[in-house]
C-alpha cells in the first residue's frame, strides 16, 4: 500500500530544504511538486523563489504570473 504525503507536507519539505541552502534538492522537489499541482499558487510561489535564487530570474517569472492569476494573496502576494 503506497501513502501519499500531502501537497503541504512536500511543500514544506521544500521549503526546509531552500532555507538549510540545499537549493538543488529544493528546485528538484519543488519541480515535481509543480508537475502534479501547476494551478497551485503556493507551489508557483516557491518554483519561482528557487529559481530567484538560483540566479534563474527570467525562469521564475512563469511561476510568478501563474502564482498570481491562480490567487496569491495576503502576505505571499
Amino acid at each position: 500500500m503506497t501513502t501519499e504525503i500531502p501537497v503541504e507536507d512536500r511543500l514544506g519539505q521544500a521549503i526546509a530544504l531552500r532555507e538549510r541552502g540545499q537549493d538543488t534538492e529544493a528546485r528538484a522537489l519543488l519541480l515535481e511538486l509543480h508537475a502534479e499541482n501547476s494551478k497551485d499558487a503556493r507551489v508557483n510561489l516557491q518554483c519561482a523563489w528557487i529559481h530567484d535564487k538560483l540566479g534563474l530570474e527570467s525562469d521564475a517569472v512563469p511561476f510568478y504570473e501563474t502564482a498570481i492569476a491562480a490567487g496569491l494573496d495576503g502576505e505571499d502576494l
